[in-house]
């Protein structure tokens, strides 16, 4: 029962099957279909064939590997009497041809055309085996039309999942076309833009390139400017008093104020403000300030022949013999030079400023500065001496206001915008000796000597940026005749002044 059922026969149809050549037929045509049903690829399971009885049948080799054909019936009988009689070969005829049969190497050849094939020798299936072939058969068709269902199920999945990847596909190829057109517009936009930064560039770069020859302009007119009014500042401070002119005009000693106009005025105040420096907050510290802002009220000039003369005389005299030929240059210094007069030696003249107690000024315009007072008031680390600045920065630390009581040191002083002045000293600094540390006594009343023990004629205390010791330049004489106070410049500092003397003055 199971037979008919695995052969897809009807009850009763398996025993019509037991003629020999109608299973033969049968187990044929069950193979072409399933040959037809296998998939590519797909191995066919091969069936043996021989039984443990049955007739025995030759087969030739037509084709490689594996194209077995069938030997003539009558042929084959008369190789397989020749083979069961133990003979070693054996001729028979088939058609027109003659064939040798050699059993030892299981080849035919053919004695007409020399043409040679392999031999094997099977065993004919019986009618049990042809049945259980054509189960077989039936069987491996059955698993072969699973396989092509399962492939043509998974053809369907991977069909569905290209269906899915070309959407996706044509959805991601919308997006980037779309993303193109958007990236083409962007990059119209940008270049449009980048076009119009360029002109602005250009635009701005020839306005810049035009500011810039305007800036160079204005700061070569500066400078030439600078120029003229350094040489005319040169031209009008340089050159002392006529003391035939002051004499019999005024009394011994006088401050007279000049015009706002006066070449001079503006002269004095330009020297004021150039010479205005940053310093330190408080002593040691490492927070600078801003430099001083003033505003000018007033410049005196101070005329006192007396002491006119004496300086002449010291300059003619004694500070001229020891330098015949005049002096070395000063490193470093920035302070204001007076021109030397024509067919006179460089005897390094200076204007330089000192800054005393208000209640001091006109005493000093009176007597002039007297070194064995130095240091009074501010120590005297250097010497003692008159000590003078470049800076009038510097000497607006020591000044006093009219705010200021008459016994009042500089120390005292706490009005930020008071008035008060600073002394412009013509300083006749000849051969100075240059300091860089304090290797000078406090207590030395004069300067020290040179090789020739000719004594220096002052000494230049250099700045920390020159290995010095203090933050700005000083100058210290110690004969009275070699400086000579010209002029007083009155000034306040301005209300937003922050320099350190104003956060000093304030608190």
């Amino acid at each position: 029962m199971m037979l008919n059922v695995f052969l897809n026969l009807a009850p009763g149809d398996l025993a019509k099957c037991t003629d020999l050549a109608q299973l033969q037929s049968e187990l044929k045509l069950a193979r072409r279909r399933r040959r037809r049903e296998l998939p590519q690829g797909t191995a066919r399971v091969p069936v043996d064939g021989q039984g443990a009885s049955g007739q025995t049948r030759w087969e030739f080799l037509e084709r490689e590997p594996h194209d077995w054909k069938p030997v003539e019936l009558e042929a084959s009988k008369a190789i397989e009497r020749a083979h069961g009689a133990g003979r070693p070969h054996c001729k028979v005829s088939i058609h027109q041809y003659t064939y040798l049969i050699d059993f030892k190497t299981l080849t035919q050849r053919n004695l007409r055309t020399g043409k040679e094939r392999h031999l094997r020798r099977r065993s004919a299936p019986t009618i049990a085996q042809l049945q259980w072939e054509l189960l077989d058969e039936r069987l491996q068709s059955d698993q072969a039309r699973e396989e092509l269902e399962a492939c043509q199920k998974r053809l369907a999945e991977m069909e569905a999942e290209l269906a899915k990847e070309r959407r996706a596909r044509q959805e991601k190829e919308g997006e980037l076309a779309e993303a193109e057109k958007s990236h083409k517009r962007q990059k119209l936009e940008a270049d449009a833009y980048s076009r119009r930064l360029e002109v602005e560039l250009a635009d701005e770069r020839q306005a810049r390139n035009q500011k810039e020859e305007e800036l160079l302009e204005a700061e070569m007119s500066h400078k030439r400017h600078k120029l003229e009014a350094d040489a005319n500042s040169r031209r009008l401070l340089s050159p002392l008093p006529s003391y035939s002119t002051l004499a019999g005009s005024f009394r011994d000693c006088d401050q007279v104020e000049l015009p706002s106009d006066d070449p001079k005025h503006s002269a004095l105040c330009g020297l004021l403000r150039g010479s205005m420096a940053s310093h330190r907050e408080h002593f040691a510290s490492p927070i600078w300030s801003e430099a001083p802002d003033v505003q000018v009220s007033r410049i005196e000039e101070v005329v006192n022949p007396a002491k006119l003369r004496a300086y002449k005389a010291a300059r003619g005299g004694e500070v001229m013999n020891r330098n015949p030929v005049g002096c070395i240059e000063i490193p470093n210094i920035e302070a204001f030079k007076c021109e030397a007069e024509p067919r006179c030696v460089d005897l390094n003249e200076y204007l330089l400023f000192h800054a005393c107690p208000l209640d001091s000024v006109s005493a000093i315009c009176r007597r002039g500065l007297d070194p064995q007072r130095g240091g009074e008031t501010a120590g005297a680390m250097f010497g003692r001496g008159a000590y003078f600045a470049q800076n009038a920065s510097k000497s607006d630390f020591y000044t006093t206001c009219k705010e200021c009581s008459v016994d009042a040191s500089f120390r005292d002083c706490n009005h930020a915008m008071g008035e008060r002045c600073v002394l412009v000293v013509r300083v006749l600094l000849g051969s100075t000796f240059s300091v860089t540390d304090q290797d000078v006594r406090s207590e030395s009343i004069r300067a020290p000597e040179r090789e020739n023990n000719e004594p220096y004629d002052s000494i230049t205390v250099q700045a920390r940026a020159n290995r010095g010791k203090l933050d700005h330049m000083e100058f210290v004489t110690f004969d009275k005749q070699l400086s000579l106070v010209q002029y007083v410049i009155w000034y306040r500092h301005t209300q937003s002044c922050r320099c350190h003397n104003c956060k000093r003055r304030r608190r």
